[in-house]
């Protein structure tokens, strides 16, 4: 007989302090199956990890790209050698790096992730306390309301400093949308905090713990400010595993916690924001998806660039990954859907979300019109109709919903509202329409927030008949400043100084107005982002604003003349000086209205 003396601990339960091999085996065998069994069912909330093979999952990977791949636990599955040395673009994926960073950094408790912003950066925003202060956590969930930048920046504009482009557009914490100005705001508060700058950072807090060589990322020149920062950088193939691993297993290269449990949670666990129980989430630099009885935790990014996108299936140790670019995403969605379905268990509970909503989700009254919730800060793309994204909805006698949205998903009538209170327009399986946001319900926020809708990633907020007469009034804009200009006419008058004057301020607030809406219409961005003169442009919304106070005068004149019977008492002007009164009253009206719809009265600075 052998004797273990490494164990004699366990000699006490062998007589004679004799061990048999044979018992020796069967015992670690149990041990071993034992503590398997403790992993896997380490997190019961949310699924069981399991072992895909690459026989269930590759061939439907690869037929959505070649150089798609999937991470199993530890294991990477289909990423070739020549795939690990080639740089992929970072794209919009850039935003779960810098999460990274910024939760390492909370973490070790060098930031607060519900610390007012501009109290760090006075210099780039003004802190008013009287609004919801803009906190790291709201920029990690894309919640901040800033606006996006014109579409039209050349060059020059990259050198335009960041506090020009912090807009906002709606209160914090209302509503989800893609914000890469809000990124380049988190990146300049971090560097005011630790005194470095994102890449120093980067390489600190992400590439050292997770054993990533800094040649893995290639990175030229500053990201402009309309892009996330990085997200114009390229990722080697091999350290894209790396980078993901934490996701997963919340690990470093040595076997370490990457983040403490509640910061870790950040990232797929608990959401940072959601507006409706079956609606979708933000975590920390990315995004989750309730879809059917899965819950998905993916990088959402922007459609129109290539960059590396990533589906996080939590609980099944399985990540599905597309690192050539965006495009094809519904086709890397739907086959990550199907292996999930033949291989793992549901990891979601849709009914429980369901009865969740009767509790926390008041009623509300859903609207007519909504436009996306993402807009352009400056006014070109609205009131020319060059941006229109819009969602029409119609709700029938069963409680069905018709939509239609400009993003092009439409056409469909949902099941009855799932629960009144709830605000859910479930579509209850596969409605049997071409889309792919459509599998999703249609939700609407609570009362108070705002009239917001979402469908799918889509955010829409409530505008009803005001987004309607947005691109109407431009067609109209002409016929009123040119009855305003008619007013001249009367510059000369003898029929009293009062008709000179009403004449005078006539053509001098049509010209300051007219300025402005050029100005403002054609010429805003170049001057702020590319010529740097804001106080051109606050010289003109000045002019604007005087304007309108000289043409609001007019039809108040008007009513003053007619009461008076300060009128013309012959010639032409006699027959036509009282229409003509009514029509450029009507045209000053109208062009104040226009300046309201398009948030221009009452605006005087440039940003």
């Amino acid at each position: 007989m052998m004797e273990f003396p490494l164990v004699p601990c366990l000699n006490q339960f062998h007589p004679n302090n004799q061990w048999h091999p044979n018992f020796v085996m069967r015992f670690l065998t149990v041990a071993l199956l034992a503590l398997m069994t403790c992993c896997v069912s380490a997190e019961p909330a949310t699924g069981q990890s399991v072992v895909l093979r690459p026989v269930d999952a590759l061939p439907a990977l690869k037929e959505v790209s070649r150089d798609a791949f999937y991470i199993n636990g530890p294991v990477v599955h289909g990423l070739t050698d020549g795939m690990a040395e080639t740089y992929y673009p970072l794209g919009d994926s850039a935003k779960y790096v810098l999460a990274l960073v910024a939760l390492r950094l909370a973490d070790a408790g060098v930031i607060d992730l519900n610390e007012p912003v501009a109290k760090a950066v006075p210099e780039l925003m003004a802190f008013n306390p009287w609004e919801v202060a803009v906190t790291p956590a709201h920029l990690l969930s894309e919640t901040a309301g800033f606006g996006w930048p014109p579409n039209n920046l050349g060059n020059k504009a990259a050198n335009a400093p960041l506090k020009y482009f912090l807009i906002k557009v709606r209160g914090a914490g209302q509503i989800s949308v893609h914000d890469p100005v809000g990124w380049h705001l988190l990146a300049a508060f971090l560097k005011k905090r630790t005194g470095r700058d994102i890449l120093s950072l980067v390489q600190e807090e992400v590439f050292s713990p997770l054993g990533i060589d800094a040649t893995a990322l290639r990175h030229t020149a500053p990201t402009p400010h309309w892009n996330t920062p990085l997200s114009d950088a390229s990722f080697k193939g091999d350290a894209i595993a790396a980078l993901l691993h934490p996701l997963m297993r919340n690990e470093d290269k040595d076997g370490r916690l990457f983040l403490s449990p509640p910061f870790h949670n950040l990232l797929g666990k608990s959401p940072i924001w959601e507006m409706h129980p079956l609606g979708a989430a933000r975590h920390a630099g990315l995004s989750e998806r309730r879809w059917g009885n899965r819950r998905l935790v993916y990088s959402q990014t922007d459609d129109n660039r290539d960059g590396l996108f990533f589906i996080s299936a939590p609980g099944s140790d399985a990540i599905f990954v597309q690192p050539e670019g965006t495009h094809g995403t519904e086709t890397l969605w739907r086959a990550a859907l199907d292996i999930l379905d033949r291989t793992t268990p549901p990891n979601f509970d849709r009914a429980a979300a369901i009865a969740k909503t009767q509790e926390t989700i008041a009623v509300t009254t859903p609207g007519s019109l909504y436009d996306c919730a993402g807009t352009y800060t400056d006014l070109a793309p609205t009131a020319l109709g060059t941006w229109q994204c819009t969602m029409d909805i119609a709700i029938d006698a069963q409680g069905r919903a018709l939509f239609y949205a400009s993003n092009g998903h439409s056409g469909y009538r949902t099941s009855p509202l799932s629960q009144r209170a709830a605000n859910i327009f479930d579509p209850g399986g596969n409605p049997g329409v071409a889309g792919f946001d459509i599998l999703q319900p249609l939700v609407f926020s609570q009362q108070g927030r705002g009239g917001y809708a979402m469908l799918g990633d889509w955010a829409f907020v409530r505008s009803d008949f005001v987004s309607y007469l947005k691109p109407k009034a431009a067609d109209y804009l002409d016929l009123m400043i040119i009855l305003l200009l008619s007013a001249g006419l009367h510059i000369r008058s003898k029929t009293s100084v009062q008709w000179r004057r009403f004449a005078a301020f006539a053509l001098i607030g049509t010209t300051l107005v007219g300025v402005g809406i050029v100005g403002d219409l054609f010429f805003w961005s170049r001057v702020l982002y590319e010529m740097q003169m804001p106080w051109l442009i606050t010289a003109w919304r000045v002019g604007l604003n005087i304007g309108l106070m000289l043409i609001l005068a007019l039809p108040m004149l008007a009513m003053a003349f007619i009461r008076q019977q300060n009128m013309p008492k012959e010639g032409i002007a006699l027959l036509y000086a009282g229409p003509h009164l009514g029509l450029v009253s009507l045209a000053a009206i109208g062009l104040f209205f226009v300046t309201i719809i398009w948030g221009m009265a009452g605006t005087f600075t440039a940003y």
